[in-house]
């Protein structure tokens, strides 16, 4: 199985409401997941959310094309990901 099928599958396995899809090596700071956890209530649950990100340095990038906060609902609204 690969990265794809790893994320279909947690999907699969996810409680109902959020998920929060992301990589094991991207480093989430702290602040990051307490903003998940008690500050979803005012987001669309449709929606798709991506996160700000910052290089070592402080200099702020693009967010990561493999990073974001949705409801498992939406995640299989949109098709999941496609292990073809």
């Amino acid at each position: 199985m690969g990265a794809v099928g790893a994320r279909n599958l947690g999907a699969f396995h996810a409680g109902e409401g959020w998920t929060l899809l992301t990589d094991m090596d991207h480093v989430v700071p702290v602040e990051t997941f307490g903003a998940i956890v008690y500050g979803t209530a005012g987001l669309d649950p449709g929606g798709v959310y991506a996160f700000a990100r910052r290089e070592h340095t402080g200099a702020v990038v693009a967010p990561h094309s493999a990073s974001f906060l949705m409801t498992r609902a939406t995640f299989w609204k949109i098709g999941g990901y496609d292990e073809a």
